[in-house]
């Protein structure tokens, strides 16, 4: 029988000085957040470090909101540096800290995703004229993002 994905994300945490419980297994994306296998058959297949310990040890993370690094520490797991909010709250965290860059988030809309799926030019060119990536106008028009419209 597989190890509960609770157990395995803390056989790879190491408690810092600081607080954070860093996690030492695989990471993703540019940020490197930890990531690690859900159990056989369960969907999502990945999972984040940080959502996984959130949600064991606090709950539910409610509908639209994501989990945030009071630490601003992305391999961090601790329960008690993470935190609930907005994605806008995220980015604010973010511009705060100064990783922003250049970022400036785009904006879809309800009008965006209706024109883009009722549309039948190809996905690049829905994605330069909305200013969007192919992958993001592909997941829009296929109903893996903006699923409630």
């Amino acid at each position: 029988m597989p190890k509960p994905v609770i157990d395995r994300l803390m056989s790879k945490v190491i408690k810092q000085p600081d607080g954070c419980h860093e996690w030492t297994g695989a990471r993703r994306g540019t940020m490197g957040y930890s990531t690690l296998g859900n159990e056989p058959g369960k969907l999502p297949k990945m999972l984040y470090g940080h959502v996984v310990a959130y949600e064991h040890h606090k709950g539910t993370i409610p509908s639209g909101m994501v989990v945030r690094h009071a630490c601003d520490n992305p391999i961090c797991v601790n329960p008690e540096h993470l935190t609930i909010g907005s994605h806008s709250d995220n980015h604010g965290d973010m511009m705060e800290r100064g990783r922003g860059g250049d970022y400036k988030p785009h904006k879809v809309t309800e009008d965006i995703v209706r024109t883009i799926r009722a549309s039948s030019e190809s996905l690049s060119v829905l994605s330069a004229r909305h200013g969007l990536s192919v992958a993001q106008v592909s997941k829009i028009r296929n109903r893996k993002a903006w699923k409630h419209i």
